[in-house]
């Protein structure tokens, strides 16, 4: 099963990854059950034709050889694991904002 542990090192393989584009925030806020966790970036922003498709594998917003293809498809299931969700906006040439919320508990 994956772990939380998990999940913060797909946050730092984000960051390592970004060239161009900087993390500009990062805060959690812990709410009764469970706790949110908000990164953005000041990065070109997601293009509005991908939509969801952005978690599914060798989805990509990067050039041809450029990445792996599969960071938020690995994120996404981590934080699915975790009994959680992920969301997301997106302004082009403004940045983009990921939003995980998870859950006090994990899946049995």
């Amino acid at each position: 099963m994956l772990s939380t542990t998990g999940f913060i090192k797909q946050v730092m393989k984000y960051q390592q990854a970004i060239e161009k584009e900087v993390i500009t925030n990062v805060t959690t806020l812990n709410q009764g059950e469970g706790a949110t966790i908000t990164v953005s970036d000041n990065g070109s922003g997601i293009n509005e034709e991908l939509g969801d498709r952005i978690f599914e594998p060798f989805v990509t917003t990067k050039k041809v050889g450029e990445g792996t293809c599969f960071g938020l498809y690995i994120s996404f299931g981590i934080v699915e694991n975790l009994v959680g969700t992920i969301t997301y906006t997106s302004n082009r040439n403004e940045g983009t904002s990921f939003r995980v919320y998870l859950l006090n508990k994990m899946k049995e």
